[in-house]
C-alpha cells in the first residue's frame, strides 16, 4: 500500500499522511486530445474556445504565426 505513487508523503515529522493528487485542469468539457485544425471549426469563437481550453502553449498551431493570441482569425 506505502507503494502506490501519491498515496503517503513524508513530513519532516517522521509522519505519513494522506496526499490528495493535484486536480486536473479543466477543460470546460472540450475534449482537447484531439488534433484539430482551423478547418474543424464553424467559427473563430469556437476555434478561440478550443484552443483555450488546449492550454497556453496552443498544441494545435490554432493561432498560426503571428502569436497575437487568436485563432483562426479568417473564420467567421
Amino acid at each position: 500500500m506505502w507503494s502506490i505513487p501519491n498515496y503517503a508523503h513524508v513530513d519532516d515529522d517522521d509522519g505519513f499522511h494522506y496526499q490528495e493528487p493535484e486536480p486536473e485542469p479543466s477543460t470546460g468539457g472540450i475534449d482537447t486530445g484531439a488534433d484539430r485544425n482551423c478547418s474543424d471549426f464553424s467559427t473563430q469563437a469556437e476555434a478561440q474556445a478550443f484552443m483555450e481550453a488546449s492550454g497556453p502553449s496552443d498544441p494545435h498551431r490554432l493561432d498560426g504565426n503571428d502569436n497575437d493570441g487568436l485563432a483562426c482569425e479568417s473564420l467567421p
